[in-house]
Parts: structure tokens; sequence; C-alpha cells
């Protein structure tokens, strides 16, 4: 697995330069010969670095899902309240989608390629998310912000609502579902008087 914070630069090159590419190609039409140019190395270059095309591959969506983590945590890191945190939350995950647009179309048209190990590991970060959740639901718990419960469902249920972002336009759209996704969890479906 890519330790992000210990890449090198001609590391770095290779994976910017591999994410372009699957981008703009596709991973199948995607010549590694390609890539090496792109980066400035010769092709046995990302060899020493990646053992094939498949994993070079994983590389890109490890350092992609790397980057939405720390992104996540770096906008809810100076919220106080829970709905700060959640509304801050789903502004994130809006807003590294919108703006990483080419990260979604790589892992959606190459999930084949993603052996067990990546799979695993990739579960991994989906668990720290909901570990990341339940901080903050369990926070809210105690502040009595939210209602006491289920603080394992409700995490697990808040990261799934935002799966309904997955669409958004740009920012203005964005910000638009993410008032009425946290206006769903805050409120419900009930109908309110004057609706």
């Amino acid at each position: 697995m890519v330790d992000f914070k210990k890449m090198s630069e001609k590391e770095s090159a290779i994976l910017n330069s591999a994410y372009q590419i699957f981008t703009e190609k596709g991973f199948h039409n995607a010549k590694v010969s390609e890539i090496a140019q792109h980066a400035g190395v010769g092709k046995g270059t990302i060899y020493e670095y990646y053992a094939s095309k498949e994993e070079l591959l994983r590389g890109v969506i490890q350092i992609g899902m790397l980057h939405y983590i720390e992104e996540m945590k770096r906008y809810i890191k100076d919220s106080n309240t829970f709905w700060e945190k959640i509304e801050n939350m789903y502004t994130a995950h809006a807003y590294f989608l919108t703006n990483h647009d080419a990260f979604k179309k790589v892992i959606g048209d190459h999930f084949s390629v993603i052996n067990k190990e990546f799979h695993d590991w990739m579960l991994i970060q989906r668990n720290q998310l909901i570990e990341l959740v339940k901080e903050i639901v369990e926070e809210g718990m105690d502040k009595g912000e939210i209602a006491s419960g289920q603080k394992d469902w409700t995490a697990t249920f808040i990261l799934t609502s935002m799966m309904g972002l997955q669409d958004c336009q740009d920012s203005d759209d964005s910000k638009g579902k993410v008032d009425f996704v946290v206006n769903i969890l805050k409120n419900g479906l009930k109908q309110r008087n004057g609706d």
C-alpha cells in the first residue's frame, strides 16, 4: 500500500500521471509507456514502484481515498455542534466529488481490478469513517443535541445518506442538496403544517 506521507516526488508524478491517463483513456486503453512519458520517467521506473498496471491503478485509488478522508477531517475539525459537524462532513463529501469528478470515474469504471487485499484496505478506510461519525454521534448524544439511541446504526445511516450527494453538479447544487439532506436528518420526512 502507498504511504503518501513518505512518497517521493517521482512516485507522486507517476500517480498523478496515471490518474490523468486513466481518466482520459480508461484503464484498459492506457499504456504504462504513456504514463511514464507523461510523468517524465522511464517505463522501468514505474515498475520499480508498482509491479503492474493494476497495482498502479490501486495506488491512484488509494491516494484519492486517503485525500478524501483527510478532507473530511479538515472540514469538521473546527465545528462545534453535532449539526455543524454533520453539515460540514456532507459539504466535504459533496465538494470532493464535485471537484474530483474524474476520481469517481476512475473508481466506477475500473472497480474490477480491485483485489481482495485492496478491498480489505478499502473496508478499513470505510470503518475509520464510521468510527469518526460514531464519535460525532456519541458527542451529540452526550450534549443532548440529538436523541440517544443506536449510535452504531445512526453513524452508518449518516454515512449511507451521503451517497445521495454523488451526483452534485457544482457548488450551488451541492449546497442545495446538503441543506436538503441535513434538513431530513433534523426534521424527518413527516409533513409539517404549511408544507
